[in-house]
C-alpha cells in the first residue's frame, strides 16, 4: 500500500486503476512482474491460481511504466523526474 502511495504522490493521480479486479491485477502484474514460485513461494498454491490465466509480465519494468506515466530517467528532461535511487525504493514498497 505504502508503494502506491508513493507513486501515486510523485503522478498526482492513481499508479494502478484498474477498473474490475481482474484489470488491478492484470496492471500489478505489469508493473511490477507476474509471480512465481521463485517470487512468492507457495503462489502456486493458492485458491484459483490455477483456474485462471495470468499472462505473464517480467521483473524489474518499473522504470519503463513510469517512463510512460511521464517520470523521466534524468533530470535533465524538464518534467518529473525520479533517481535510480527513487525507483529502488519505490520497487521496494511495491513488492
Amino acid at each position: 500500500a505504502i508503494g502506491c502511495i508513493f507513486g501515486e504522490l510523485l503522478l498526482r493521480r492513481p499508479l494502478l486503476a484498474g477498473h474490475t479486479e481482474a484489470e488491478q491485477i492484470d496492471m500489478i502484474f505489469q508493473f511490477v512482474g507476474s509471480p512465481s514460485e521463485r517470487t512468492w513461494p507457495g503462489f502456486a498454491s493458492l485458491p484459483n491460481v490455477r483456474r485462471i490465466k495470468w499472462k505473464t509480465y517480467a521483473r524489474g519494468q518499473i522504470r519503463e511504466h513510469l517512463g510512460r506515466f511521464g517520470i523521466a530517467a534524468t533530470a535533465f528532461s524538464g518534467g518529473s523526474y525520479l533517481s535510480d535511487v527513487g525507483v529502488d525504493l519505490l520497487t521496494r514498497m511495491l513488492t
